[in-house]
């Protein structure tokens, strides 16, 4: 529940006119206060006497964490290039309850024009500890420190933790307060299994492992899809209290900013079946990663079978093809049922991190019972690279399956623009024309008779660096036999032209 900050000056409604002039060469003042209080994660205002500072953001300008290893300094004081100038507390300039609130005139000699500062609330006071709660609101820049100028902070939220594992990764309570539910209703009996799972690079939730040689990895993620940690219906309650309920805290590398997690819940606390059930939580994105951050999951509900898995396409070929200059990929599907399309996903390694190489959804057929085929070239700029891809269909619930992985090994595109003698020559009827292209551009193949005239264009679109071959049927543009005799064919792309002669003979 981070609100924005509103920084704004006021020059003209100054009311404590206080500063020398004399103090002018030495420092000046600014006047710090905030509108709406600021609070604690449960929405509760931060108490009276909390920790406040105001620290200059270094000549990088930037906000910088707060020191977290006792070793390196005191816990809390500011890193890198930022420094502390004053401290204050919440509640300071109000009586009795501040709901949050403070506000305080800074006067120091560090406060100058143009400094750029920013202000730290911590929910304890004095020296912090580890697991101490902060907030730190943007940068401000001073204009004007000669006149008590007002630096005024809207309500934000104190979120980040102060803590030693911020290189580890991060920490996020996962929980359930309604409860996770059967089919029928009733509530999941405590000691059932509960998976917390990162989503992969796709952030798509994918179905679990339902046929499996290892019978030890019935119901694992699927995809990419990986188990962050494994709790139980129960975990954080007293014996009988859970009522399907569950809390834990969970640290992880993977618990980063920006990576999305479920949790999927079973009717047994075991190895799961072909006959057991499941159920999947909406998906959660990590805000901060490196703070106790916590997401109610709310009410799953164990339904799914696993054994009923939905299979949104049936493949019937998925092959990688390298080319100079890009690798082919290609697949067909003998019919889809529910499916919205296909991304592609390239890896190094077959066990390695998966990267998805196609900016939007291959749009897929919806619901079909006829075949469709498809393709999509990843351009490469380096040869004899191995690589690795899979194929992911994307079911209309959301739900996605991997296909592969395929795996072949790259060309590089050409060095240099080329145009081989067509084959073969002299020809009849037909013959191919072979052309090199070292970079993209607009391609030009152009069929002209003795006399110099057109008389057919068999190219003239917009292709990738690489390597390519062209037929000509011996037909003219108006779909006609040409005679027999020499004709000319012409290669035209980024500035480059040539052409080359050719002979019909029937």
């Amino acid at each position: 529940m981070n609100s924005g900050i509103i920084l704004t000056s006021f020059r003209s409604l100054v009311f404590l006119l206080v500063i020398a002039s004399v103090a002018l060469a030495f420092g000046g003042n600014l006047f710090v206060e905030t509108s709406g209080g600021i609070m604690l994660p449960n929405e509760e205002y931060v108490p009276d006497g909390s920790l406040v500072q105001l620290i200059y953001a270094g000549e990088n300008g930037e906000v910088d964490p707060p020191n977290a290893d006792s070793e390196a300094g005191p816990l809390g004081a500011p890193t890198a290039d930022d420094t502390l100038i004053a401290s204050t507390e919440i509640g300071y300039g109000y009586i009795g309850n501040s709901q949050g609130n403070f506000n305080k005139l800074f006067t120091s000699t560090s406060i100058k024009v143009n400094l750029p500062v920013y202000v730290r609330v911590w929910n304890s006071a004095g020296t912090p500890a580890l697991n101490t709660l902060y907030g730190s609101t943007p940068v401000y820049v001073i204009t004007s420190a000669d006149l008590s100028e007002t630096y005024q902070i809207t309500p934000f939220m104190l979120e980040n933790e102060l803590s030693n594992a911020q290189t580890l990764g991060g920490y996020l309570v996962i929980q359930s307060n309604s409860g996770a539910e059967l089919s029928g209703g009733a509530k999941v009996p405590e000691g059932y299994r509960v998976d917390f799972i990162y989503a992969g690079t796709d952030s798509a939730i994918t179905a679990p492992l339902s046929e499996v040689t290892d019978p030890a990895n019935m119901g694992a993620p699927g995809g990419d899809d990986i188990l962050i940690d494994r709790i139980s219906i129960g975990a954080g309650y007293n014996e009988g209290e859970a009522n399907g309920r569950f809390n834990a805290t969970i640290a992880n590398d993977l618990l980063q900013p920006g990576n999305w997690v479920y949790v999927r819940v079973w009717d047994t606390g075991q190895t799961p079946s072909q006959s057991s059930y499941y159920g999947n939580s909406t998906l959660y994105k990590i805000r901060e990663g490196v703070i106790s951050e916590t997401k109610d999951f709310g009410t799953v509900v164990v339904d799914e079978p696993l054994d009923d898995v939905h299979v949104p396409i049936e493949l019937n070929s998925f092959e990688a093809k390298s080319l100079a200059g890009c690798v082919l990929l290609t697949w067909s599907t003998m019919s889809e049922s529910e499916n919205l399309g296909f991304h592609i996903y390239r890896a190094d390694a077959v066990n390695g991190p998966k990267t998805r190489i196609n900016q939007s959804l291959i749009k897929g057929a919806i619901n079909s019972e006829t075949r469709h085929d498809y393709s999509f070239e990843d351009i490469v700029t380096t040869e004899d690279v191995q690589v690795f891809y899979w194929l992911v269909d994307v079911a209309t619930d959301g739900t996605v399956e991997y296909h592969g992985p395929v795996q072949t090994t790259t060309k590089a595109a050409p060095d240099a623009y080329g145009v081989q003698q067509n084959f073969p020559n002299p020809f009849n009827p037909t013959t191919t024309i072979s052309f090199q292209l070292k970079e993209q551009g607009q391609v030009a193949v152009r069929i002209y008779d003795i006399t110099g005239r057109q008389i057919r264009e068999l190219v003239n679109e917009n292709r990738n660096a690489g390597e390519y071959q062209v037929v000509w049927d011996g037909l003219d543009a108006s779909g006609f036999q040409v005679a027999s005799g020499v004709y000319f064919f012409s290669v035209q792309c980024n500035g480059f032209q040539q052409t080359k002669k050719m002979t019909l003979m029937k």
